[in-house]
């Protein structure tokens, strides 16, 4: 009855179809044919470091291109580095790696790792640390997801690795290493450095996915209300 159920049990996938962190998540809806990406969409970036190496937190980096008017987003690059021993500067490297000459407008890291830091402030990367609000940036992707306003391109290897994560997830707060989050992680906090423009996206909602933020998105406001 959906594409979750033929990954499941045709594929033997390890997903499953309820009590998802990420439940409004639909691979028909959310993931699209690969396309090159348009010259004035902005660039945003997010790394988690995690613990680095086989049967720890991985490394994940997330590459996000989102349209001008902010309505849009496309991830188009990820990496995770599941069976590799990582540092902090071996992260760095694979996000230069993976950034090549793609202008960013924003990139944010796991500011958890103060290794990290130091080690891209020291390389001249312009990194700030990464929103790890849980429930408001769960809430953004799974808004973004429900609208059709985030979409992943298909076709890549560590893409699917994404969407496998997205679909197997448990939600709650306990933390269980059955399931990998590191790319989710690494897609939260690249989707919380985007001025979203929730009015447009989600009119019926753009009250909710403030509840716990600092600022609000740029709206038509009259003289009163500004």
């Amino acid at each position: 009855t959906s594409k979750k159920e033929i990954l499941k049990r045709i594929h033997g996938r390890f997903v499953r179809d309820e009590g998802l962190r990420y439940e409004s998540f639909d691979p028909d809806r959310n993931t699209k044919a690969f396309d090159i990406v348009p010259h004035n969409w902005k660039w945003y970036s997010a790394v988690d470091i995690g613990s680095g190496g086989k049967g720890r937190s991985a490394g994940a980096v997330v590459f996000l291109a989102v349209s001008p008017d902010f309505t849009k987003g496309r991830v188009v690059r990820t990496w995770r580095g599941d069976t590799e021993e990582t540092t902090a500067t071996d992260i760095l490297k694979k996000f230069r790696e993976l950034r090549g000459n793609t202008p960013l407008t924003q990139a944010g890291y796991d500011y958890a790792s103060r290794e990290f830091g130091l080690i891209a402030a020291r390389s001249g990367e312009g990194f700030i640390r990464a929103d790890k609000t849980k429930n408001s940036g769960e809430a953004t992707l799974n808004t973004l997801f429900k609208t059709g306003a985030l979409t992943i391109d298909a076709g890549t290897y560590h893409n699917q690795k994404l969407v496998t994560e997205l679909m197997s997830v448990p939600g709650g707060a306990e933390k269980n290493r059955r399931y990998q989050d590191d790319l989710t992680d690494a897609l939260r906090y690249a989707a919380a450095l985007v001025p979203w423009d929730f009015a447009k996206i989600a009119p019926g909602e753009a009250n909710i996915m403030e509840d716990d933020r600092d600022e609000i998105p740029q709206v038509e406001w009259t003289e009163k209300e500004y």
